[in-house]
């Protein structure tokens, strides 16, 4: 089941949380990217920092949104 990430104080989904990645100098991105332990979380929704959880997504919206990504990113690599 896919999962989201989430503020245990307003529920919301919109977080920003530390964060390591690496400069790719052959393809000129950043990438390889590591959430930090013990690294900050901040809720944009509320606003302050928070204890990000994660927890199965059951809406039905969201799953199809994911289910057509799926299916498009399939589609691409044939």
């Amino acid at each position: 089941m896919p999962e989201e990430f989430y503020c245990t104080e307003c529920g919301g989904t919109n977080i920003i949380s530390d964060a390591e990645c690496r400069w790719d100098v052959v393809t000129q991105r950043f990438g390889s990217f590591e959430v930090s332990d013990g690294g900050i979380d901040f809720c944009l929704d509320c606003s302050d920092e928070c204890g990000g959880e994660w927890r199965d997504i059951t809406d039905l919206k969201t799953l199809a949104k994911i289910a057509i990504h799926t299916e498009e990113s399939k589609a691409s690599k044939t």
